[in-house]
C-alpha cells in the first residue's frame, strides 16, 4: 500500500535535499522522549497507546491538541507517531537532532543512509 508514496519520494529526493529533507522514525523518537529507553508495549495494543500518550503528555506541551484530534479514518496510534515526529522535527530546526548512525554510509544514489532522533 506504501510502496507507491515510496517510489515518489525516492524519484524526488537527490543528495541535495538531504540537506532540508530527513527521514524519522516514531519508535526512535519515542525512545528518546522516554528518557533513552524503549517503551514496552506495543502500539497495537491500548496499554501501548496509553504509554505513549503519557511519554507524549509529559514531555510535549500541548500534546494533546494533536493526539486528541479527530480525524476521520486516522488511527490515535498514527497521530501518536506523528506528535512523536513533529517532537523530531522540532529537534532538526534547533539543531539539536542526531543522527544514525553518526556515519552514515552512502547508497548508490549518493544519498545519505540514516534517520534523525
Amino acid at each position: 500500500m506504501l510502496l507507491p508514496r515510496y517510489r515518489e519520494v525516492a524519484a524526488e529526493m537527490s543528495p541535495y535535499r538531504q540537506r532540508v529533507v530527513y527521514e524519522g522514525q516514531p519508535e526512535l523518537s519515542f525512545y528518546q522522549l522516554n528518557g533513552n529507553s524503549p517503551l514496552r508495549r506495543s502500539k497495537k495494543i491500548s496499554d501501548g497507546r496509553d504509554e505513549r500518550r503519557k511519554v507524549l503528555e509529559q514531555k510535549m506541551p500541548g500534546a494533546r491538541k494533536i493526539i486528541d484530534f479527530d480525524l476521520k479514518r486516522v488511527p490515535r496510534k498514527h497521530l501518536y507517531d506523528a506528535a512523536a515526529l513533529l517532537w523530531t522535527a522540532r529537534r532538526v530546526f534547533g539543531h539539536a537532532a542526531m543522527r544514525l548512525p553518526s556515519d552514515a554510509e552512502w547508497d548508490d544514489e549518493g544519498l545519505r543512509m540514516e534517520l534523525v532522533l
